[in-house]
């Protein structure tokens, strides 16, 4: 009996644990159904929408114009994602400081082989997405191919995607903790109820 209980215990703990430190969770979308997607590796929330291909100009107006509402609290504040290699702009493969470096190397595994794995992403494609940083000119800024993990920067009048991305958790991550003091209490009543079977 006590064997059946730890294990029970245990097996929640452990599934716990795993969701607990995942490092990407669906928090939330908005009202078309696009995910909002926290990594916490990183403590940022990725906007995970089908935008499509814009001047730079144009994706960081519509970064720094969104604005989500939700339980009476506005979210804004949102941005371009960025991209260094180590404090250094440089171009090439494997950058993983940068915030779609490491969502695209480390986060979701992917290699210079092309992006195989997208995750809980719906609309992360193989193309071309600009970063908030600026390049060697202020007419050009850097940009991070997801369908071969490349950096590199163009002029600001080539067109690429976007993605939008918050500092920190944009929404509560729902349910984990309810889910586990539900289960908890599930196991306490399976015990009483074994407990007077016995009596």
């Amino acid at each position: 009996m006590k064997r059946i209980i730890v294990l029970l215990i245990a097996v929640m703990v452990l599934g716990f644990t795993v969701t607990s430190h995942s490092s990407l969770t669906i928090v939330g979308a908005d009202f078309r159904g696009n995910s909002l997607i926290y990594d916490s590796a990183l403590n940022i929330t990725w906007y995970d929408t089908a935008g499509g291909y814009k001047t730079w100009q144009m994706q960081a107006d519509w970064t720094s114009g969104l604005t989500m509402k939700h339980d009476n609290n506005t979210y804004d504040g949102w941005r371009l994602p960025s991209t260094v290699n180590g404090g250094v702009m440089s171009p090439g493969y494997n950058g993983t400081s940068s915030e779609m470096g490491h969502l695209y190397y480390r986060t979701l595994g992917n290699t210079d082989w092309g992006l195989t794995n997208t995750g809980p992403f719906q609309h992360l494609a193989p193309s071309g997405y600009w970063s908030g940083a600026d390049a060697s000119s202020s007419a050009a800024a850097w940009y991070f191919y997801f369908n071969d993990g490349y950096q590199n920067e163009n002029g600001k009048g080539a067109s690429y995607r976007a993605l939008a991305v918050h500092d920190g958790l944009v929404l509560p991550i729902p349910g984990t903790m309810a889910l586990f003091g539900s289960g908890l209490a599930g196991v306490a009543a399976w015990v009483r109820m074994y407990r007077r079977r016995q009596e």
